[in-house]
């Protein structure tokens, strides 16, 4: 015979540990899987939203925004852009990297910088449009295109796609 532990634990006591250690896995299993989760609910609003960008921080970002809107071809790096770009803009997350590819493909990457889109890619008028333009593209600084883009998610996170947005130069 055994002098281990479990030889002199009650009978008791170990089901009761057995049930214990159930009840917890259970109650995990249904946290996790059992019920469905709250979406978080987004609002609409009927002006616009306003996107601020800093006209310190974000010089590059601004200055290729207002090219594309005034039809600029200033650091163009898509020759087929929308001519003028939309500057009213509306909110579309789904398919947003398709879109990012259609509007960057074939523009080189560079060391340093990123591709920057306007109108950005989760907006419903970037992309490959029918008449076969897409977004303007410019090269800006990677760091400031970054801050830029999460100026942006911050600003339309609590929102529904379809909400329309501009972007705008200024101190937020």
């Amino acid at each position: 015979m055994s002098n281990a532990p479990w030889d002199r634990t009650p009978w008791w006591l170990t089901i009761t540990i057995c049930l214990a250690f159930a009840c917890i896995a259970i109650g995990m299993w249904k946290a996790t899987f059992g019920r469905a989760q709250t979406p978080v609910p987004c609002q609409r609003v009927d002006l616009p939203v306003v996107v601020n960008l800093d006209d310190v921080k974000h010089v590059h970002l601004i200055d290729h925004e207002r090219n594309a809107i005034n039809g600029s071809p200033v650091g163009e790096l898509a020759p087929d852009a929308i001519d003028p770009a939309p500057r009213l803009l509306t909110l579309e997350r789904d398919n947003a990297d398709g879109r990012r590819r259609q509007d960057l493909r074939g523009i080189p990457t560079r060391a340093g910088f990123d591709r920057d889109e306007y109108p950005p890619a989760v907006s419903e008028e970037s992309g490959l449009h029918i008449d076969g333009h897409r977004s303007s593209v410019a090269y800006v600084p990677n760091a400031e295109n970054r801050s830029g883009g999460s100026v942006l998610g911050r600003a339309l996170s609590g929102f529904c796609d379809g909400q329309k947005f501009i972007i705008e130069a200024g101190r937020p």
